[in-house]
């Protein structure tokens, strides 16, 4: 009788540590951290100050919602797709939110 050996193949041994390779590069790196531009950050900015601008001039509360027509009223000129939408520089969407919430960009998290 032969006796067999008991173990793992090297190629058994080698596709677990690229698994595990993989796995630890899922976690550590951040697959959506896309960098965001100073165009996206100032525009987000701007947004805010008007914003601000705008719940003080129209009496909004907290978690009231902001129209862009709110935006302009307050002295903030934007550009909107046919949507109505506000572009980030880097193609993204901008998110106004409510009063109390800074706006968001749906490319930079």
């Amino acid at each position: 009788m032969k006796c067999q050996a008991k173990g793992f193949t090297i190629v058994e041994i080698t596709m677990a540590l690229i698994f595990i390779i993989l796995i630890v590069l899922v976690i550590v790196v951040d697959p959506l951290g896309i960098p965001q531009s100073e165009g996206c950050v100032e525009l987000r900015h701007q947004i805010q100050t008007a914003k601000e601008s705008a719940a003080v001039k129209e009496k909004l509360q907290p978690n009231d919602p902001v129209t862009v027509d709110q935006l302009k009223a307050a002295g903030l000129s934007l550009t909107l797709n046919a949507e109505g939408q506000v572009h980030c520089p880097d193609g993204g969407i901008i998110s106004l939110n409510s009063v109390g919430t800074q706006p968001t960009c749906s490319r930079h998290h």
